[in-house]
């Protein structure tokens, strides 16, 4: 519960920060506080890390489909070039 209160209150980064510098400021009475601290900042830069993995998978899974579409693209624009030009070719020898 104090961990969700405390993640509401400030972002991530903050509170890895601030739980450092009331562990090692204030010593024993605030140690609670301080891992709670702790915690808040680690768990956000856990989901920060999960959230950065997906959004690359799903870039590299994006980038991998237009190449296959882009390289079907071509294969079709060779195919219908050599037909064009066997086609230009025939008619112009009769």
């Amino acid at each position: 519960m104090v961990d969700e209160l405390l993640d509401t209150v400030m972002p991530g980064g903050i509170w890895l920060a601030a739980g450092l510098v009331i562990g090692s400021a204030l010593g024993d009475r605030l140690r609670p506080v301080a891992k709670a601290a702790l915690r808040v900042g680690l768990d956000v830069a856990d989901r920060a890390r999960e959230v950065g993995s997906e959004a690359v998978e799903r870039a590299q899974d994006l980038m991998a489909e237009v190449r296959q579409e882009r390289e079907q693209a071509r294969s079709t624009a060779a195919r219908e070039g050599r037909a064009r030009r066997r086609a230009s070719g025939a008619g112009s020898e009769d």
